[in-house]
This record gives structure tokens, sequence and C-alpha cells, in this order.
């Protein structure tokens, strides 16, 4: 963000949420996430400032917890409910499924002998589908 010219500052207080222009909900670990911001007064702070239309970016978890709708989290995960779309916190395997592997990229033309990509798939959410409110910005 500041390399795009974006001045930037950590939100750890709710005081820290004036004046804000955006607020960027990073990937991590959603469960941990909620529950720090819960633990530090935070959590309904920021949930009203972005339903009160603060432009928020929400990447892995922040769509996690931007979601009105969150499947395979704990019985009492809350999310913010904000975005009308359904999400699958493990959708592409949990953190025991973790791995790394060498991987074969399309048009990769090294020499032979070359040490080949590494690589360790992310897990991230899965994104079920979206409700009325929220038209897809593009179709398959």
């Amino acid at each position: 963000m500041a390399a795009a010219g974006a001045r930037t500052r950590l939100v750890r207080l709710k005081e820290d949420l004036a004046e804000l222009d955006g607020l960027v909900i990073p990937g991590g670990e959603s469960t941990t996430m909620t529950m720090l911001m819960q633990r530090m007064g935070l959590y309904d702070s920021v949930r009203q400032a972005v339903r009160d239309g603060l432009p928020t970016l929400g990447t892995c978890a922040g769509m996690i917890l931007l979601a009105e709708r969150i499947s395979d989290g704990l019985p009492d995960q809350p999310g913010f409910g904000i975005l009308d779309i359904a999400v699958r916190r493990n959708g592409y395997g949990r953190q025991v499924d973790s791995f790394e592997a060498d991987l074969e990229l399309a048009g990769d033309e090294r020499p032979r002998g070359h040490r080949p990509a590494r690589g360790r798939p992310g897990r991230s959410p899965a994104g079920l589908g979206h409700g009325a409110r929220l038209p897809p910005g593009a179709e398959r």
C-alpha cells in the first residue's frame, strides 16, 4: 500500500480507526483475529466502522470476517456479517494438510538439472456463493 502512495498505519486500538480512508483486513487465522479483536475491544468498533461505510478490503481471513455466512467455523465463531457471501474457512484443506512440493510450471523451459520451483499451496477460504445484494463482477 505504501509503495502505491497510500499512508498506512496499524489499527491496534479502537482509537486508531479515527480518520481512516480505508481498512485492509489481511490474511491470517480468522478465529485468532476475532479473539484478539474481541480481547482488545476492537471487534465491535471495526464491525461498526465497516457497516458505516469505511471502504474495506478483506483478503483470506479478512474475507471470512466480512462474510455473512461462514461454514466450517467454530460453532460460536462470529463474523461481521457485512458482505453478502458464503465462505468455507478451510476451502482448500486444513493446516495439517499443508505441504511443500516441487512444481511443474507451464512454459517452464529451464535447462536440465536446474532446481525445480518449490511451492507451498496456500490454505485459503473458498467462496461458496453470493446473495442477491452482491451482483457478480464477472461470470464464467
